[in-house]
């Protein structure tokens, strides 16, 4: 694959990343048509017939793309640092992996928009808790759309890609998008475990069951009720001794 056709796959998603951070403003001719379109391959990626019933919307499942995604980039990254030249594609790939990671963090955003449209937020916790999630899983979006568009401009000047120390200060810069994924899951996971947006049942505890009534004591009572007690020992029945 030539370094045009990389470009192309590197910036579209970046593009749509920084026109999400504009507020759809820079690219609104384009956006017009994209967003129905990615609305569209998130309903047909996972539909609702394929989601469990406890599960309102499929952003709980897309929005782990992106947090394993930026490992796998940056692990991808540290390698080519480490290896230089001695992998001469490694530049390349720990970009690919990074525009996946701003590809999918657009996705994941977009269908955290459409998804609050399925959960109930009653409490202003709730709603305070969305707020931050909502605005840091912005940043991250922004943040890792601009950082690969950063990297894919790198791979056409030859300093920045022959330079270890160029590549080692944009490896830490490559860290620092870890920080608001971050915060963005931390947000996420108390929305679920601590506010309980989008739990549909509550876990009940059974009520303890009563326990089985004696076998042996029902026989005995169902004998002595027919039969009727047994004689007390030394004692005879009446008219024993009689002649």
């Amino acid at each position: 694959m030539n370094r045009q056709v990389q470009a192309l796959l590197v910036l579209y998603p970046i593009l749509l990343g920084i026109d999400g951070a504009f507020g759809n403003t820079l690219l609104r001719w384009q956006v017009t048509e994209i967003l129905p379109l990615l609305r569209s391959i998130c309903f047909t990626v996972i539909p609702d017939f394929l989601l469990p019933e406890w599960v309102p919307n499929a952003h709980p499942l897309i929005v782990h793309f992106p947090i394993a995604l930026i490992f796998v980039a940056i692990a991808a990254d540290a390698l080519a640092l480490w290896l230089g030249e001695r992998w001469e594609t490694g530049q390349e790939v720990a970009t690919g992996l990074y525009a996946a990671t701003g590809l999918s963090a657009v996705v994941s955003y977009y269908s955290g928009t459409w998804a609050i449209d399925t959960v109930s937020i009653v409490t202003p916790g709730a709603a305070q808790t969305l707020s931050a999630h909502s605005f840091w899983a912005w940043y991250t979006m922004v943040s890792t759309s601009g950082y690969a568009l950063l990297r894919a401009a790198g791979l056409f000047i030859p300093w920045v890609r022959t330079r270890r120390a160029a590549h080692l200060v944009l490896f830490l810069l490559g860290l620092g998008t870890l920080v608001p994924m971050h915060e963005t899951g931390e947000n996420g996971g108390a929305m679920v475990y601590k506010r309980g947006v989008g739990v549909t049942r509550t876990q009940e505890i059974p009520a303890p069951s009563s326990p089985a009534p004696d076998s042996t004591r029902r026989d005995t009572v169902q004998r002595d009720t027919v039969q009727g007690p047994a004689p007390a020992a030394g004692s005879s029945s009446p008219g024993a001794g009689a002649p």
